[in-house]
């Protein structure tokens, strides 16, 4: 079984071990060289990086478990916002908390140091042998505490599951903050793949010809984990009642039938629409994006996100790595509306209709200007539980009432409903896109699935005029595409340069939907059949085609 309910205590044993080799080793061998050492310089770093370990993990556990009370109560956090040492929770906690902590932990170190307790061997001019021993104890048990719990809730990502020794280079893999060079344009393809890459149109060539899009404005809507099927219009299981916007639109609009996520969860999604790339992790720093194509272009970038800024360690996903990867002008995070509107809540993030009326705004505000608007929201993410201002109506529905996730549906419509009537005035010069982060679908056990077909997302264009060059209103997309090909669809439309580190192709070329499944696996779909290859096999033209982009 690949997710076995019970991982065997060997196993455990195994990766705890290596876990806490892996995050403090180096550190441990250094402790243990500074008890002979003469210098008491180096005895009282040592004790001082031992008590950050000690305190970090041992706060990074609690978390963990409260989490886990609280998720009981069906009350989520957005991430637990783990760190491993100060540097590492620098851009998670703020300057101020790490200082705190530092400072706290310099104070104890002194205090330990002068202290004449009895665990002290002897004092000396030295850190007392003893409680450096001891130090490096409780930091090793922290960490392996830590490791022991950390690694049982990730259980799912596959590498819980097998011996350690089999997968210790994932784990290494895993702690790396800086695993990959940086992005870069793609190296040539040999010239024995072009035909085979070229017929799926996995490579780029001039762009249909067409003048321009006129659009001053652009709002990109990725709405949290919707499937295609969530839509009541392509799953008449879905009550009617809760995507009744949903489906007016799709049938008003320019839609896609076929597209596909290329990548989860939101950070890695999000990252497959605006920098068209399929591996968030391999792309470290900053990436060629449509915000630095659009801004360039004269428009002016907003991100708009419904969760918080000062989370997403884990992920990678919070305001500092944000701007560190994309750098829109404009960053608005739940504490902007937070602060804005004084809607303070402990779950998720905020409603979805707060970034919406601050979308409106910023048109009204910049009447002349150019926008780009990206909006991230967050009603739909299981357990649909994001408190908002329509879940009261939405429950009165009898179709509705009882299920959380029609409940969050239908409040997620009708909040884009209620956006939708004030982004009418301006649809003469604004093009709105409704697409998802991802599916809900997407992942390890998803490859599993004998079917497909739950991974496709929407993809909806609308405006007054519908999409020249693209289709018109009322129309409907088939050919098969995915996350990374919308940016380039959109800057040929516009008729701007493509950054050569763009993976994905114009939707109008393209035929093929790929992804990029638990970061190991390349997948391809398309009318007549899926195909999984491992990103590392040089004997497919597929893999070839992902090394082209990623060559390590």
């Amino acid at each position: 079984m690949l997710f076995p309910e019970q991982i065997p205590l060997g196993w455990k044993i195994e990766r705890v071990a290596l876990g806490t080799l892996l995050d403090c080793g180096p550190l441990f061998v250094f402790s243990l060289a500074a008890l002979f050492w003469k210098t008491r310089l180096l005895n009282i770093l040592s004790a001082f990086w031992l008590l950050i370990i000690l305190v970090w993990n041992a706060a990074n556990c609690f978390l963990i478990h409260t989490a886990r009370r609280i998720i009981d109560y069906d009350i989520l956090l957005q991430v637990l916002p783990e760190a491993r040492h100060a540097l590492d929770a620098l851009p998670e906690y703020g300057i101020v908390v790490v200082v705190a902590g530092a400072a706290g932990a310099a104070a104890l170190t002194a205090w330990l140091v002068r202290s004449q307790r009895r665990f002290a061997l002897r004092r000396s001019k030295r850190v007392p042998a003893g409680m450096l021993l001891l130090l490096i104890a409780m930091s090793a048990l922290a960490t392996g505490y830590y490791c022991a719990t950390r690694y049982d809730m990730d259980r799912r990502r596959g590498w819980m599951s097998i011996p350690a020794w089999k997968s210790a280079w994932e784990i290494w893999y895993d702690r790396q903050e800086s695993r990959s060079a940086p992005v870069g344009p793609p190296h040539e393809a040999l010239a024995a793949d072009r035909q085979a890459m070229a017929a799926l149109g996995l490579l780029r060539t001039s762009p249909p010809p067409g003048h321009p899009l006129p659009f001053r404005n652009i709002i990109l809507v990725a709405v949290e984990s919707l499937n295609l099927e969530f839509l009541h219009k392509y799953n008449g299981t879905i009550p009617a009642e809760a995507t009744p916007h949903f489906d007016a639109l799709a049938g008003r609009g320019l839609a896609c039938r076929n597209f596909y996520t290329s990548a989860a969860p939101t950070a890695r999604g999000l990252h497959a629409l605006l920098a068209s790339r399929l591996s968030y992790d391999d792309d470290q720093g900053s990436a060629p994006n449509l915000f630095t194509s659009l801004e360039r272009a004269g428009f002016t970038g907003y991100y708009l996100s419904a969760v918080s800024g000062r989370w997403g360690h884990f992920i990678d996903s919070g305001r500092a790595a944000f701007a560190r990867r994309y750098s829109p002008s404009h960053i608005r995070f739940r504490e902007y509306f937070e602060d804005k509107v004084g809607d303070i809540n402990e779950k998720w993030g905020i409603e979805s209709g707060y970034l919406f009326e601050d979308a409106l705004e910023i048109l009204r505000s910049r009447p002349g200007g150019k926008n780009f608007i990206v909006i991230s929201t967050i009603e739909t993410h299981a357990p649909y539980t994001t408190p908002t201002r329509e879940n009261e109506a939405c429950a009165r529905i009898p179709a509705l009432a009882g299920n959380t996730f029609f409940i969050a549906l239908c409040a997620q419509d009708r909040a884009l409903g209620h956006f939708l009537r004030g982004l009418e005035p301006y649809l003469d010069d604004t093009l709105l896109i409704i697409t998802a982060d991802h599916s809900a679908t997407h992942g390890a056990r998803y490859t599993q699935r004998p079917d497909f077909a739950p991974d496709r997302i929407p993809l909806i264009f609308l405006s007054r005029r519908g999409v020249p060059g693209l289709g018109g209103n009322g129309q409907e997309i088939t050919r098969y595409c995915s996350q990374i090909d919308l940016s380039v669809t959109l800057l040929d439309l516009l008729g701007l340069p493509v950054p050569p580190t763009f993976m994905g192709n114009d939707i109008r070329l393209k035929n093929v939907g790929c992804s990029l499944l638990e970061r190991k696996t390349v997948r391809f779909v398309d009318a007549q059949a899926e195909r999984l290859f491992d990103r590392k096999d040089t004997t497919s033209v597929m893999g070839r085609w992902f090394q082209l982009y990623y060559p390590r």
